[in-house]
């Protein structure tokens, strides 16, 4: 049960740092293609953690709780969000 805490503090911890570090990439003046792509990319190792290493209703039930605080961020705190704002010119 110990490890199914510790990979959940570790999905937990890669959102984070995905959506910290395209915050810090947008105020460093880094282009927005490419600090959208961070919080992808460690989202996708936060999947495979999931995959690999939760049960599965352990899994849902982080993936919900991530999907609320992403909820959150967008309603209430839309700086914490703003690496990831904006359409890229493929979504126009």
């Amino acid at each position: 049960m110990l490890d199914q805490a510790y990979a959940v503090s570790a999905i937990v911890g890669i959102t984070a740092a995905g959506l910290t570090a395209s915050n810090v990439l947008v105020d460093r003046g880094v282009d927005r293609d490419l600090s959208r792509r961070v919080p992808g990319i460690l989202g996708w190792t936060a999947f495979l953690i999931a995959v690999l290493w939760l049960e599965p209703w352990t899994a849902v039930a982080a993936a919900g709780a991530l999907t609320l605080c992403i909820l959150v961020l967008r309603v209430g705190f839309r700086l914490g969000l703003r690496g990831v704002r904006d359409r890229l010119p493929v979504q126009a």
